[in-house]
């Protein structure tokens, strides 16, 4: 964990503690970082759509990120925004409607009180179809092939224009995991076999670990740069991964092995797209040492120590 120096009001110069404000924060990755925030009596509120029931009398505010003056409202009180509200579907207007119209609702309210700290949480899957080894930010021209990760790149053209900064995550597992790991697990199932017997690799982060880093980013007196992977040091294979899935959402692991074109030609006749079969087959890994010496800290959880664990 850094050393947390508090950013001024309006996410300026350094005075007050300031507030931070949580897009999204009944999601999995809000969720996360409101539990952070709290574990480091950091001063927070979430907004979200709905206002859930807190056990730990955490306030929120109701907002719908499509609706500008709703967000004006919510906002009101913010230092420093925290933006993990997204729409991950496959509905086109949907993910355009919350995620780039989202995103330029956020940047015109910051903008109006003057909110110089807006922090969004955006997605690798934006860089496209692999192999991706070793990326560096900004170095990849990235190449969204879904509509959901096209939209998600046009929210982090809006928040970088507003300056804003933003980040990366890796595949993420832990609390409140919908995606990842059942979605391997699902993939596996369906393909019957490893490809390339699992060796791909890619990158990984710990709930825990991207809240913690939202966290850094939200107190900081200068972040060095605007744009951030977020991810473990080291990948992770594949076949890791699916051995930690089926420990978690049990399958019938894969006995067998084909390579990626036949896994490619296949993919149809099971029920997968191109898509599902890049992210297992093909290498997706980042580099994320910008994060962490930003931050001056470190992952405090090894996926790869997971799949070594006993069953």
């Amino acid at each position: 964990m850094t050393v947390s120096v508090p950013v001024g009001p309006r996410g300026g110069a350094v005075g007050r503690v300031p507030v931070i404000a949580v897009l999204g924060a009944t999601g999995m990755v809000g969720s996360a970082t409101m539990r952070a925030l709290s574990l480091r009596g950091l001063r927070h509120y979430g907004v979200a759509r709905n206002r859930p029931i807190s056990k730990n009398m955490t306030f929120y505010e109701t907002a719908d990120i499509c609706d500008q003056d709703s967000l004006r409202g919510a906002l009101s009180e913010a230092d420093v925004i925290i933006h993990a509200a997204s729409y991950t579907g496959r509905a086109p207007a949907e993910s355009d409607a919350v995620n780039r119209i989202g995103a330029e609702n956020v940047a015109a309210v910051a903008a109006q009180y003057g909110i110089s700290r807006i922090i969004y949480v955006s997605t690798v899957g934006v860089y496209g179809i692999g192999p991706h080894r070793g990326v560096v930010e900004n170095e990849v021209v990235p190449n969204p092939v879904t509509h959901v990760s096209k939209s998600r790149l046009a929210a982090e053209h809006i928040i970088r224009r507003a300056g804003g900064i933003v980040v990366r995550p890796g595949f993420v597992y832990g609390k409140g995991d919908r995606w990842f790991l059942p979605g391997v697990a699902s993939i596996l199932t369906r393909l019957g076999a490893w490809i390339d017997d699992g060796g791909s690799q890619i990158s990984v982060i710990s709930m825990d670990d991207l809240a913690g880093i939202l966290c850094d980013l939200a107190t900081i007196i200068e972040p060095v740069d605007d744009l951030y992977h977020a991810c473990e040091l080291d990948p992770v294979t594949m076949r890791n991964v699916g051995e930690v899935a089926n420990r978690t959402y049990p399958f019938e692991l894969p006995r067998s092995s084909i390579g990626f074109e036949e896994a490619r030609r296949n993919c149809v006749n099971v029920g997968l797209s191109e898509r599902e079969i890049d992210l297992v087959g093909l290498d997706h890994y980042y580099d994320a040492s910008r994060i962490w010496a930003a931050t001056r800290s470190s992952p405090s959880t090894h996926f790869d120590q997971l799949a070594k664990q006993d069953t």
